[in-house]
């Protein structure tokens, strides 16, 4: 087995092994974690529509788009303060926010990383290896790459370890009546940006 090789199996195998067991925790009713059915209602050759609605305040679904795993996080009032009190405190280990669609480079400010301040959407893959984050909750709240040990804030920040760049958000827009979360296909990663 090539170098290579044996790292793309554990990197692989590592992911399994934390999906497995992060399910696990939650069918014991971690209320946090929702990793479960589809809030996909509806997708053309250009967009994906999410239902938004179906995600209460303070919890999170996670769905695959394209075979690409998506985080929504319907953040409540304390953790969009949290996020925003986090804005000032500046220092952040990677202090611009690239989206994968999109050739700007904003600030890592948490207005350019949520939509309308309320929706935290990420991809789900760690900069590092590409592992999938988990959201955690507790002392810390935010995510967590069970093969880097990386951290993340609520805005998707690395916040310690390994991780070169932030979780990559999503350009996304909410309907009028801000039931449908509407993201271009264009913005899913092709491939993995490390």
């Amino acid at each position: 087995m090539t170098r290579k090789s044996r790292r793309e199996f554990l990197k692989n195998f590592s992911c399994a092994l934390g999906l497995s067991l992060f399910k696990a925790k939650t069918a014991e009713g971690n209320s946090q974690s929702n990793y479960t059915g589809s809030v996909i209602v509806g997708e053309t050759q250009k967009e994906v529509w999410i239902n938004v609605n179906a995600i209460p305040p303070g919890e999170f679904k996670a769905i695959i788009v394209r075979d690409r795993t998506l985080l929504i996080w319907h953040r409540n009032l304390s953790e969009i303060e949290n996020a925003r009190a986090l804005d000032f405190q500046g220092g952040w280990k990677d202090e611009t926010t690239v989206f994968a669609g999109v050739k700007a480079k904003l600030p890592a400010f948490d207005k350019f990383r949520s939509v309308e301040g309320v929706w935290g959407v990420f991809w789900a893959f760690c900069s590092k290896e590409g592992c999938l984050v988990k959201p955690t909750a507790g002392q810390f709240t935010g995510f967590l790459c069970p093969c880097c040990r990386s951290k993340f804030d609520i805005s998707g920040r690395v916040q310690s370890g390994p991780a070169p760049r932030n979780l990559m958000p999503v350009l996304a827009r909410l309907n009028e009546d801000k039931s449908i979360l509407r993201i271009s296909k264009r913005e899913v990663p092709r491939r993995p940006p490390w």
